[in-house]
């Protein structure tokens, strides 16, 4: 599971956290075909699935053409906002490339499974972008320097990392998401972004919680998004008043999420599910810590 934009990190910050996730299988087949348990509406036409779109992407870029059998186990919900496409697409991608014999370890790999993750996340979202994918391979928190050649930086998260998800039982296309938001955005607004985006990394390199939470603030997408979330405004009021240090949008929602120190997760979980359960809209919650990334389980 995946955070995009982590507050005013638009497209270019992402947070790995440690469950729930996917499981994805991949091998050669005559046939190409996917199948996938634990969401139904994730599709399972080869042509429109991340994982599988993903696995060709890396073959082709190796100048070789397979034919991809995929069987996907998700943990992360789709339209969550908590990157299951991206989830899915990197576990493709890292499967793909140990088929065909290549070390994930080695950079330049590793740089072409990102690509390859990219471009099956691509299909759903409507462009190229790395926060979420960057995020699911890598572990901790990603900074993405630049798409194209891309260069990321990953950076560690300070002891006592805590992050509330909130899930409520509503759903939100990327691609929806993306529709609301304005070509233009006032100046004040971009330097303000600037700020937080800088001073959230330096509470990071710091190991500063504090700084961490209170620059979860973004103010170039999440104030046009809000119209798509009935209840979010008393959500984030409900998780701030419990403890939080600070709350955002997890990606393009309509999952919201809090970062808390570990003796207050539980608290602030239990008031943001009651705030939305006052506005008639149930939800769960999740308590995750930093995740590692992608990692191989086994070969087949």
């Amino acid at each position: 599971m995946s955070i995009a934009n982590v507050g005013p990190g638009f497209d270019h910050f992402g947070l790995c956290l440690d469950a729930p996730c996917d499981r994805v299988e991949v091998w050669r087949a005559d046939t190409a075909r996917v199948e996938v348990r634990g969401d139904p509406s994730i599709p399972t036409e080869p042509g429109r699935n991340t994982a599988t779109i993903a696995a060709r992407s890396f073959a082709n870029a190796l100048g070789t053409e397979w034919t991809w059998r995929v069987r996907i186990a998700k943990g992360c919900p789709g339209g969550s906002g908590l990157g299951s496409s991206a989830a899915s697409a990197v576990g493709g991608a890292l499967a793909a490339a140990v088929a065909l014999g290549q070390d994930p370890g080695n950079p330049k790999t590793a740089a072409a499974i990102l690509r390859a993750a990219a471009d099956g996340e691509a299909y759903v979202s409507g462009d190229v972008h790395l926060d979420n994918v960057s995020a699911s391979l890598f572990g901790a928190f990603t900074l993405v320097e630049r798409t194209d050649p891309p260069i990321v930086h990953r950076l560690p998260l300070p002891p006592g990392f805590r992050a509330v998800v909130c899930l409520p039982s509503l759903r939100i296309e990327t691609k929806a998401a993306r529709e609301v938001l304005p070509r233009e955005i006032p100046r004040a607004d971009a330097i303000a972004n600037v700020a937080h985006a800088s001073a959230l990394v330096r509470g990071l390199l710091s190991g500063d919680l504090e700084a961490v939470g209170r620059n979860l603030v973004d103010r170039l997408a999440e104030p046009y998004r809000s119209s798509l979330l009935p209840g979010g405004v008393a959500v984030r009021e409900a998780a701030q008043r419990s403890g939080a240090l600070g709350v955002a949008l997890s990606g393009s929602g309509p999952a919201i999420w809090a970062l808390a120190r570990p003796r207050d997760a539980s608290r602030v979980a239990a008031a943001m599910r009651r705030a939305w359960g006052a506005s008639s809209i149930s939800a769960r919650t999740f308590v995750a810590r930093a995740g590692t990334g992608a990692s191989l389980v086994a070969r087949r």
